[in-house]
């Protein structure tokens, strides 16, 4: 039963699901992400620049970024970041400032354009 709601929840099927533990509890298990929303926020982001909606910012050594590419992206309540891997990046993992993350999805792979998308796990 607990397989099938969590499956379920996977899958979609339910925003929200509680289960129960053994020790009677209740435990939220969060809905699987809606990748595609994911993917299409980072490939809008990499792809074009909005200054209004995606103003740019000053690193500390001067370059400058697109405030997503340094502040990341929410996607339903979680915050992404993108790095393109044959261009400069200004997002933390490529910054040092964190070493733990989890990537989400590879966008363009093998091309010149390819595309990291992950989420800080730290």
């Amino acid at each position: 039963m607990l397989l099938a709601m969590v499956l379920g929840a996977t899958l979609g099927a339910a925003p929200h699901v509680l289960a129960l533990q053994s020790t009677s509890t209740a435990v939220h298990i969060q809905p699987a992400p809606d990748l595609t929303r994911i993917e299409a926020s980072a490939l809008d982001h990499v792809s074009q620049w909005q200054p209004l909606e995606d103003p740019l910012v000053t690193l500390p050594d001067g370059r400058q970024a697109k405030s997503s590419h340094v502040n990341g992206i929410e996607v339903d309540g979680v915050r992404y970041y993108y790095r393109i891997r044959y261009a400069p990046n200004a997002d933390p993992a490529t910054l040092g400032e964190v070493t733990r993350y989890q990537v989400v999805s590879v966008l363009e792979k093998g091309t010149q354009w390819e595309t990291e998308i992950y989420r800080i796990t730290e």
